[in-house]
């Protein structure tokens, strides 16, 4: 067995335990590249897109289309559950609503949305590229792409107004 699988002890004691070796080559080495960019241009083209689209709709503008969203989170039907799991979050969004936060905070989702995409269309692409930055900022970069990744599966299932 390689010694990339069984743990390591360091001088100091430190236990390490490597990658697997196709975990290794898909996120260590610049082998698969050209994989990441096209999957990060694919969510940028996404982002972009569900934001830009939102600046041409009166509803976003005057926040009606994010309230009439956050009251159908909030409602709770007659027989089931609600959409929202969390009391608290229920109770936090329907604050927001109570408080007429939608007229700002519509915004921010349609500007939020925009330039996410803008920045992991050209900005992550452009800095992916570049040579000689240390690797602390590329682990940097690939934390933030996993956290954004991380919100697609829950982007794919919402529903626009």
């Amino acid at each position: 067995m390689s010694n990339r699988i069984n743990p390591i002890v360091t001088p100091r004691g430190v236990i390490t335990i490597s990658d697997p070796p196709w975990s290794f080559h898909l996120f260590n080495t610049t082998r698969f590249a050209w994989l990441w960019l096209i999957i990060r241009l694919y969510v940028g083209y996404q982002w972009l897109s569900s934001g830009w689209g939102k600046f041409g709709n009166p509803a976003w503008w005057s926040g009606e289309a994010l309230a009439g969203f956050w009251r159908n989170a909030v409602a709770v039907p007659e027989s089931g559950r609600p959409t929202i799991s969390y009391g608290w979050y229920c109770d936090f969004i329907q604050f927001m609503l109570d408080n007429g936060w939608y007229t700002w905070f519509a915004n921010v989702v349609m500007w939020g949305e925009t330039l996410i995409g803008i920045a992991l269309m050209i900005i992550v692409s452009v800095m992916a590229k570049r040579q000689g930055f240390p690797r602390h900022e590329r682990v940097s970069w690939t934390g933030a792409l996993g956290i954004v990744v991380g919100a697609i599966p829950a982007l794919a299932a919402k529903k626009e107004p």
